[in-house]
């Protein structure tokens, strides 16, 4: 039986197999078909009268579809990811718990430098600069992309804060978790 740890309790050696495996599933090509999967299903799915925007409703988000698609999805990475480390399973995140951090010098588990690393750099495109998956060390070439409003360049980038100016709460996911219908009749 597959048993999901908060990201905050893995230990060293769980959180290198989970490093190992996702910076193989990267080198053998398998790790970039997950993101064009996940790039293609935010065609817009819209009605007629609905904006033609990827932004406002897709396949996979702002719908029904939001919840049994990613887990669908996520389901078939955690497999991939088995074949190269056997007893790996996916940790989750309780963002809910950093988003009340109240110490800015405290790091999320998530984004330690034995993990998912950190922030990118603004004077660098906003590359990330720590951890596994920092462009420096050459293991997770992301191609250049030219997205409006986005840094320009190879490399990973993140840029905590600039989309979303905080993490979910608690009562943010309460809010979503009362939502009582996944759509309104006539069902269309």
């Amino acid at each position: 039986m597959i048993i999901r740890k908060s990201v905050s309790s893995l230990t060293s050696d769980e959180k290198a197999s989970f490093v190992h495996a996702m910076l193989e599933l990267k080198r053998i090509g398998k790790y970039d078909a997950y993101v064009g999967v996940h790039h293609h299903i935010m065609t817009p799915t819209v009605m007629a009268a609905e904006p033609n925007d990827y932004r406002y409703r897709n396949g996979a988000h702002r719908g029904p579809a939001f919840l049994p698609w990613h887990r669908q999805f996520l389901l078939l990475l955690e497999a991939e990811l088995r074949e190269i480390e056997p007893t790996l399973s996916l940790p989750f995140w309780d963002w809910t718990k950093d988003a009340v951090n109240l110490d800015p010098t405290k790091t999320p588990a998530v984004w330690a430098d034995d993990f998912m690393g950190g922030n990118g750099l603004s004077s660098d495109n906003w590359r990330v600069q720590t951890g596994p998956f920092a462009h420096k060390n050459g293991k997770w070439p992301v191609p250049e992309y030219k997205y409006p409003n986005f840094p320009s360049g190879p490399g990973l980038k993140r840029q905590f804060g600039m989309i979303l100016p905080s993490l979910p709460t608690a009562a943010d996911v309460k809010l979503a978790m009362d939502e009582i219908f996944f759509d309104t009749p006539d069902y269309n």
